[in-house]
């Protein structure tokens, strides 16, 4: 399982990891699926709009819902 971060720039789902037990931290913005490869409208509201925070958490809930010893489920 991984913990993915991704803009809004593509369209949801373009870009996200396959497979179960994945955590991804996506915003649903205005401007999503402009396809742009600089924001300057925005300032990259979609993406900065994610806190480090809520990236930890993400991370922490992956890894208490693994197995323990690192046993694959």
């Amino acid at each position: 399982p991984c913990m993915a971060v991704v803009s809004a720039r593509a369209k949801p789902g373009s870009w996200f990891p396959r497979g179960a037990g994945n955590r991804v931290l996506h915003r649903d913005v205005s401007c999503a699926g402009c396809g742009l490869e600089i924001c300057v409208a925005e300032r990259k509201r979609c993406i900065a709009g994610i806190g480090v925070g809520e990236a930890l958490t993400a991370c922490e809930e992956i890894l208490a819902a693994r197995p323990p010893n690192g046993a694959r489920a």
